[in-house]
């Protein structure tokens, strides 16, 4: 499987065969077998940021049986009070997260699951999180 997907790479012009196999750190500089993270590599990725990792996980809204019944760790923003009610309401949805070979974040997709195949506007509206204050106002520019 491996030796497939190292082709892969090399036939994409996203790594290259080395010459020499070699050892690297955990920062990818070479070095001897003493010092090396991880196994001998005889491919070297060129492009890392062309390279895409997926992962995906369930969701669902309610936190009833979220396994912290009468339990004592909130998660809140700092100078908040938790909140100690929660959802209740039977939402479930998965989440699947796109990542670089640099480690910088591509894409966050949700996929919700529904009874009627019907998704509720409010839920396809989206919200960039990219921005600090992500609600527009009337005035402005799109």
């Amino acid at each position: 499987m491996f030796d497939v997907i190292y082709d892969e790479l090399v036939d994409a012009k996203v790594a290259v065969v080395r010459e020499e196999p070699v050892f690297t750190d955990r920062e990818g500089n070479i070095v001897e077998e003493s010092k090396a993270f991880g196994l001998l590599q005889d491919i070297e990725v060129t492009h890392p940021e062309y390279i895409l990792f997926g992962d995906e996980t369930g969701c669902n809204t309610s936190q009833k049986k979220d396994g912290h019944i009468a339990g004592t760790k909130y998660v809140c923003t700092p100078k908040t009070t938790p909140q100690l009610r929660c959802s209740t309401s039977d939402h479930r949805f998965t989440m699947l997260l796109i990542t670089a070979g640099t480690g910088d974040a591509v894409c966050c997709v949700i996929i919700f699951q529904t009874a009627d195949g019907q998704v509720p506007l409010l839920w396809a509206m989206g919200v960039d999180v990219r921005h600090e204050n992500p609600v527009r106002s009337p005035n402005d520019e799109i």
